[in-house]
């Protein structure tokens, strides 16, 4: 039997590993990430019942995080990039963690408690990635119901929910709403973040995805300018986020008839793209020599 001082100092390391992923995450390490991840859902598992409500984000976070390289993409420029699909195991994993994150959340919470609807956010981006939109669609739209009801339309967990709905739209048909949606979202970031936040920025750049699919390349340009300065301010030339917002920019000059300055801005991504790689290498060594240690 674990004694209760070192269960509460194990269960912190556990909990700290789950930021140090997202962190990770955020640079494009998404190997490193993973692992700490399931690292922290380990720990968790050990030392809580099945439905503790403290599995939950670990579950949805390594959902998430088991499909990072194509949700880079697909998350912040909805169709303008047709990434190649998940490996078949993952993305049956993701969801079955996705899924159980969820069953949790509305036993032990309810439906309409806060914690459900990010888990059926959490649920709806592992969808996203497997190109399910309907399915997302109406997921999404169940979890803005409950955040707006609960913690008000104007909450940042109400704009996140806005943007992925935006996504689930844009790639299903030609609406309005799409661009309705993203707008609002960036509203209520910039309004509680500030306009130069990170989260502002990658909400312009799902904004100029829908306008250049709309044709709308003046009104697009703007913000993507704008949304790549903020994001390689926040997180530097060689991160997913950063990455986007150059493939965004590159598509919009070439379909301005810019093709030479689009190219451009294209390598640029591929070569951010192409350090992410060599950095997630270098941590897949580094893991397989430590476990070989042991």
């Amino acid at each position: 039997m674990v004694a209760a001082g070192m269960r509460l100092e194990t269960l912190n390391v556990g909990a700290v590993q789950n930021p140090c992923g997202w962190f990770l995450n955020t640079r494009g390490r998404f190997a490193m990430s993973i692992r700490m991840y399931k690292d922290s859902l380990a720990i968790r598992e050990t030392l809580l019942d099945p439905d503790h409500i403290n599995l939950v984000y670990g579950l949805s976070d390594l959902a998430i995080a088991m499909l990072s390289k194509r949700l880079v993409t697909s998350e912040m420029l909805a169709s303008l990039v047709n990434d190649a699909e998940p490996k078949k195991d993952n993305a049956i994993r993701a969801e079955s963690l996705a899924r159980r994150a969820l069953d949790i959340c509305e036993r032990i919470r309810g439906n309409d408690h806060p914690a459900t609807a990010d888990a059926l956010l959490a649920l709806g981006r592992v969808l996203l990635s497997q190109t399910r939109y309907p399915e997302v669609e109406a997921i999404l739209r169940r979890a803005l119901d409950i955040t707006e009801r609960v913690l008000g339309s104007d909450h940042l967990e109400t704009a996140r929910i806005l943007r992925y709905l935006a996504l689930s739209i844009a790639n299903q048909r030609q609406s309005e709403e799409t661009a309705i949606l993203t707008r609002r979202s960036l509203v209520i970031v910039e309004g509680m973040l500030g306009m130069e936040h990170k989260d502002a920025a990658i909400s312009q750049v799902a904004i100029a995805a829908t306008l250049i699919q709309q044709g709308r390349l003046a009104e697009a340009e703007p913000l993507c300018r704008r949304a790549l300065e903020i994001l390689q301010e926040h997180s530097g030339e060689n991160a997913p986020d950063t990455e986007g917002a150059l493939i965004a920019y590159g598509s919009l000059l070439i379909n301005s008839g810019r093709k030479k300055e689009g190219k451009a801005f294209l390598k640029r991504a591929a070569a951010s793209r192409r350090v992410q790689e060599e950095a997630e290498a270098a941590d897949l060594a580094e893991m397989e020599a430590w476990e070989r240690s042991l």
